[in-house]
């Protein structure tokens, strides 16, 4: 559900606290995703602008690597006591998985500005 989908979008948006979410996190550190940096001049000036627009909108001291998400794994675990925990075993299948892809390089279009009801994206 996007906002620009008048239609179909979220009936209101969901404010975004800066804080830890000690429920979702049950003492668990680090949360894995497997994603694509975003180092290209072009794309980051946009998102500089995008920036400027929203303004007031975002967190003031919100600072993250630009980054394309590619798939969430869950929180990095020892071993799995819940639904949203990953662990070595699974990381291992996933790495081997990929490196039997052996992926070639690619080309991504980059849409413009949107919003999901918790987080603006480009």
């Amino acid at each position: 559900m996007l906002l620009s989908q008048a239609q179909a979008g979220p009936a209101h948006t969901l404010p975004c606290e800066l804080r830890d979410y000690p429920q979702w996190h049950r003492g668990r550190q680090r949360y894995a995703v497997w994603s694509i940096p975003v180092e290209c001049p072009a794309v980051l000036a946009r998102l500089q602008v995008a920036r400027e627009l929203l303004g007031d909108w975002l967190h003031p001291a919100y600072q993250r690597q630009a980054h394309i998400t590619l798939f969430v794994c869950g929180f990095i675990a020892p071993r799995r006591q819940h639904a949203d925990d990953f662990t070595a075993p699974q990381l291992e299948r996933q790495s081997q998985a990929l490196a039997q892809l052996r992926p070639r390089a690619f080309s991504l279009q980059i849409g413009g500005l949107d919003s999901f009801a918790s987080a603006a994206f480009l």
